[in-house]
């Protein structure tokens, strides 16, 4: 029974990783759109961490 519940937290934990990862990079996405950083853009597009950490530093206010 212990075990079964470990293994809900393992999935529970990586599909909200995902989602948030997801967001961010939907943020970026939009961030960059709107104030036309379009090398911004292109780089994030392309490499998926790029855009997630521009995306989360948008939510705090940090954006580049």
């Amino acid at each position: 029974m212990r075990l079964q519940n470990q293994s809900n937290a393992v999935v529970i934990s990586v599909f909200s990783i995902l989602i948030l990862s997801v967001a961010a990079w939907m943020t970026h996405i939009i961030h960059c759109l709107m104030y036309a950083k379009y090398l911004l853009l292109i780089a994030g597009a392309f490499i998926a961490p790029v855009g997630v950490i521009h995306g989360v530093s948008v939510w705090f206010g940090a954006g580049w």
